[in-house]
């Protein structure tokens, strides 16, 4: 899965998301990488002030996308709208860059930047079809080319379906058949015994041997010779083999494996071994109830429908059981008690005889205000307004007391207004008082009382108790 990069993509949230949201809206999706097939990119979120961030994986989408949550060793945490979420440099990018998450569009990985052995059997292609050996047989040397049956037995010079006990090829091969062989019972008759160890000292004797040759060139010339074929059944023991000398490639295996599988016996195959997983079948007895923390029942095991909105009790004794009548769905719930009494003995509750007194005081101070008022014009004293009018030879005006030069006067009074009426003026504070306080009293306390207790009333009442935080989880039994 190539890691993609891109330059200065920034956009904000567009909705709030929790700390264990996997789908994250955002505003835009312009200067983001265009995801395809398992490519992915890594990008930051991060508040306004930069005081929480969080990078995740994105693997899919435009505005809507699909992300890993808390990368590159950060925490999951909540974030708003409006919240930044941005493509930056991190370390997780950096190391992607350096590993085979790297998609590499083009060019060519020299022979020299492959390591030793960095070609494994799971990277060369697949062949085509069963019975296929891989060669050449194309003429002069080249790609490696997936070879048929009929191909090999070609290049290998030997007959399909070749039978060595056919006269007719053990004459071709220069053999002879037992019919063909005078005084062979005086052979099998023979006394002596010709050991495979003596077999094998002729068979690396070349050709037109000398006796001038030495024991070690002799040696040598027999070990040379020695192939699987001069090799007869149980010959070969663990002591003459040497360490990891059988490799994955030459035992018998069926089919190709992945990882996580181990090799195990296949049925109705001799021998045969196969590659297979680990299944719960292997350490889980079947009929076993377990809890799990998820939507639906694991592959295996079936969902138990008979318990629902229930807590989960742990007893020491034996398990199995249920119980109880309050449902956790229901949140804040009223358990209600039926109509009851309570009861209090009767008793006597007797106070000493005493006095309260109480010393002579007197209370100082304090202060008042009047109010603002404003006169109204029946408040006001009765009263007239006096006017003159003056004459000029070229104006008239009202004026008071005012004299236009070449004119002469005449007054005139206003009509009476004001009736003198009265008016008053609201207080507010605290008054002194000088009064002395009350002295105490001498009455003595009542005696006790001998009245018995009362009995309490009954009735029906309910408590109200708030649920707990809950989980929910489901409970299923393992299948046979």
């Amino acid at each position: 899965m190539p890691v993609i990069y891109t330059n200065n993509a920034s956009t904000t949230l567009s909705s709030g998301i929790n700390d264990s949201t996997t789908t994250i809206g955002i505003a835009s999706a312009s200067g983001f990488p265009s995801i395809s097939g398992s490519n992915y990119y890594f990008a930051t979120l991060a508040n306004t002030n930069n005081t929480k961030i969080e990078v995740v994986k994105v693997t899919a989408g435009t505005t809507s996308l699909t992300v890993i949550r808390a990368q590159d060793g950060t925490t999951a945490q909540a974030f708003d709208s409006g919240d930044n979420f941005q493509v930056r440099v991190t370390a997780a990018t950096l190391s992607a860059a350096t590993v085979s998450d790297v998609n590499i569009t083009g060019g060519a990985i020299a022979g020299a930047a492959l390591t030793d052995d960095g070609v494994t059997y799971a990277k060369i292609q697949n062949v085509a079809a069963d019975e296929r050996i891989l060669g050449r047989v194309s003429g002069a040397g080249g790609v490696i080319e997936e070879l048929t049956k009929a191909q090999v037995l070609a290049f290998a010079n030997v007959e399909d379906g070749a039978d060595v006990t056919d006269a007719t090829n053990v004459t071709a091969a220069g053999a002879l058949m037992d019919s063909e062989l005078a005084g062979l019972a005086a052979v099998k008759a023979t006394t002596g015994t010709f050991l495979t160890a003596d077999q094998t000292k002729l068979d690396g004797i070349e050709t037109s041997a000398t006796a001038d040759q030495t024991a070690g060139e002799i040696l040598t010339l027999i070990e040379d010779g020695v192939d699987s074929v001069h090799y007869v059944d149980g010959s070969i023991d663990l002591v003459h083999m040497s360490s990891e000398s059988v490799d994955e490639d030459n035992l018998h295996i069926s089919n190709a494996g992945s990882n996580g599988q181990f090799l195990a016996k296949q049925s109705g195959n001799a021998g045969g071994l196969t590659w297979t997983t680990i299944t719960t079948e292997d350490f889980i007895p079947d009929g076993t109830v377990m809890v799990f923390w998820q939507s639906a029942a694991p592959t295996g095991w079936t969902k138990v429908a008979t318990q629902n909105d229930k807590v989960l009790r742990v007893v020491s004794g034996t398990g199995g059981g249920t119980g109880g009548d309050w449902a956790m769905s229901s949140g804040e719930t009223s358990s209600s008690n039926g109509a009851h009494t309570h009861t209090s003995a009767a008793h006597t509750h007797t106070g000493a005889a005493h006095t309260h007194t109480g010393a002579a005081h007197t209370h100082t101070g304090g202060s008042l205000a009047a109010g603002a008022h404003t006169l109204s014009t029946s408040e006001m004293p009765a009263h007239t307004h006096n006017s003159v009018v003056y004459q000029s030879n070229w104006q008239y005006g009202w004026g008071h007391g005012v004299v236009f030069a070449g004119g002469s006067g005449t007054n005139f009074a206003t009509s009476s207004t004001g009736g003198g009426g009265s008016h008053s003026h609201s207080l507010s504070g605290t008054s002194a008082s000088t009064t002395p306080g009350a002295s105490g009293s001498t009455t003595p306390g009542a005696g006790g009382s001998t009245t018995p207790g009362d009995t309490g009333s009954d009735g029906a009442h309910t408590h109200t108790i708030a649920a707990p935080q809950y989980i929910d989880v489901i409970i299923c039994s393992k299948d046979a």
